[in-house]
C-alpha cells in the first residue's frame, strides 16, 4: 500500500485542458492506467504470469481495467499501453468502457492482461484490497483522492492524495520486485509529467 500525492497529476488534469488543447481532462484512471503501463515498460521481468503451472513472459504490456455493470464485473484491456501517448490511452480506454458498458465489446477488448486497475474513487471509498483473478498476476486498487493532512518538508500540508493497494499472485512474483513496480508507479504519478511525454516513439 502506498499514499500517493496527486497534486501534480490534478494540476496536469487542468493543464491538458488549459495548455495542451485537451477537450476533456485526463480521469485519474487514465493517468494510473498509463503510469502502470510505464512502470511494467521499465521493468519487463515483472510482466510475468502463472498460466497452467507454468510461467508466461509476455511481450506486450496489457493493462486491464474493471467495470462494473448491473450484471457483474468486466474487465477489458488496452493493449500494448506503454506503446500509446497519454491522449491515445485515454480515448482507446473510454472506447473499451463504453462498449463495456453497452454490451457489445470486440474479441481485441478481451484477452491476456499484465495487470488490472480498478478504481473505487468514485464511490468515495479510501482504500481496499481487491482480489486477483488468476491468470492475471497483479491488480491494483484505487481510492478516492482527497484533501489529507501530509508531512512536507517537515510541515503539515493539506494535499490530495490516493491510496494504491497492490495485490500480487507471488507464485509469479516475490514481494520486492511488487513493491519496486509500486513505488515507479507512485513516482510516475508524482511527476506525472513524463506520462505526457511517453508513448510518442
Amino acid at each position: 500500500t502506498a499514499e500517493v500525492d496527486m497534486a501534480e497529476a490534478r494540476e496536469l488534469r487542468r493543464r491538458s485542458v488549459a495548455e495542451l488543447g485537451w477537450s476533456t481532462p485526463p480521469s485519474f484512471t487514465v493517468l494510473v492506467v498509463a503510469a502502470c503501463a510505464e512502470a511494467l515498460a521499465a521493468l519487463p521481468a515483472l510482466n510475468v504470469s502463472v498460466v497452467d503451472q507454468m510461467m508466461v513472459t509476455r511481450d506486450a504490456v496489457n493493462v486491464g481495467v474493471a467495470v462494473a455493470l448491473d450484471e457483474g464485473l468486466i474487465v477489458p484491456v488496452v493493449r500494448a499501453a506503454d506503446r500509446l501517448t497519454l491522449a491515445s490511452l485515454a480515448s482507446e480506454l473510454a472506447g473499451a468502457v463504453a462498449r463495456a458498458r453497452e454490451g457489445r465489446l470486440r474479441e481485441t477488448d478481451l484477452g491476456d492482461r499484465s495487470i488490472v486497475v480498478s478504481n473505487l474513487g468514485m464511490f468515495g471509498i479510501d482504500a481496499f484490497s481487491a482480489i486477483i483473478d488468476p491468470p492475471d498476476p497483479m491488480i491494483l486498487s484505487v481510492g478516492r483522492v482527497a484533501d489529507r493532512c501530509v508531512a512536507v518538508d517537515g510541515k503539515v500540508e493539506v494535499r490530495p492524495t490516493t491510496i494504491l493497494t497492490l495485490s500480487v499472485d507471488h507464485r509469479a512474483l516475490d514481494g520486492a520486485p511488487a513493491a519496486s513496480f509500486l513505488d515507479r508507479v507512485r513516482n510516475l504519478l508524482e511527476r506525472p509529467s513524463a506520462l505526457v511525454a511517453a508513448g510518442a516513439a
